[in-house]
């Protein structure tokens, strides 16, 4: 990967992805109701090969840190 911005928000997706499998792989009763918005908004944010910035997919990842956050505090 060439593109540096497009190779830190592919790490970026990938971390997160590998975050949220433990975090349900330990909390397993609850994977049914996980929503993945979170490591999507990383790749889908920089689609295109030639990107330069992220587009306003990015934003997903804020919607997807509330939706988890509010999801693990009404099911516990």
């Amino acid at each position: 990967m060439e593109n540096p911005l497009r190779q830190n928000l592919w790490r970026a997706g990938h971390a997160h992805a590998g975050v949220l499998l433990v975090l349900s792989l330990v909390a397993l009763r609850y994977v049914d109701e996980a929503r993945l918005f979170l490591p999507v908004a990383f790749f889908l944010s920089v689609l295109r090969p030639e990107a330069r910035e992220p587009n306003g997919l990015i934003y997903q990842a804020c919607l997807g840190a509330v939706l988890l956050a509010i999801g693990s505090w009404s099911s516990a």
